[in-house]
């Protein structure tokens, strides 16, 4: 038992000295005994443009590519996540390989009522995606447009976040990282935060974990004798 846990952690290791891009220095604040462990870790990180995040981490016994499939299905998720109202694509597709949308949605946090429209930008072939509330600049640009777009409001100031899918063990696995950096229009109650910090981490990673690990990517043909 012990020699398998040595290995996961090398293989682990290996993996993270090979991540590269705008999110590589997410590598030096992992716990890989943590990982290995099944729980979620949570650290404070600050991206390139001096950008402060709070961010979970979680190893998932899947393939960044199922991962990012279960992502990707937006308004599917928008139905499944306990703290999402709903999710809407009002702008843009997925189907392309990258690029923009705007996303329309609402949180159904306890005593956090908030309306939302971001702007997603996302790579499928480099796994991430981020994205930013609208400011009322860029609605109004939208609406002279011709595109329809939800204000923001309930008590959501600012809110910005991103999600990295790191494969691991030769993309047999992947490392999620979810992060968020959000503000309110009022000071928010510790039990508000915590609430939040359930939520739209804690559950929603969790959830995300579970659906990859239960689906099957390359399913056995049946044998009819």
């Amino acid at each position: 038992m012990k020699m398998i846990s040595v290995s996961l952690c090398i293989a682990l290791t290996m993996s993270l000295f090979s991540f590269k891009g705008e999110f590589g220095n997410l590598r030096d604040s992992i716990d890989i005994m943590l990982l290995n462990s099944g729980r979620i870790q949570y650290f404070d990180y600050k991206d390139e443009h001096g950008v402060s995040y709070s961010v979970g981490a979680v190893l998932i016994d899947a393939s960044p590519e199922t991962v990012w499939g279960i992502l990707e299905d937006i308004e599917n998720l928008g139905s499944v996540l306990t703290h999402i109202e709903y999710y809407r694509i009002r702008h843009g597709s997925t189907d392309e390989g990258k690029g923009e949308i705007l996303l329309e949605g609402r949180f159904a946090i306890p005593d956090f009522p908030a309306q939302f429209t971001l702007a997603m930008d996302f790579d499928r072939a480099g796994k991430w995606r981020k994205w930013h509330v609208l400011t009322a600049e860029e609605e109004a640009s939208f609406n002279r447009r011709g595109i329809g777009v939800l204000p923001s409001g309930g008590l959501i100031k600012d809110m910005a976040g991103f999600e990295y899918l790191e494969p691991f063990e030769d993309g047999k696995k992947t490392v999620y990282y979810y992060a968020m950096n959000i503000t309110s229009t009022i000071p928010m109650p510790e039990f508000i935060k915590n609430n939040i910090h359930d939520a739209v981490y804690a559950r929603q990673m969790d959830m995300i974990r579970d659906m990859a690990e239960s689906f099957t990517e390359n399913p056995e043909e049946e044998v009819i004798e």
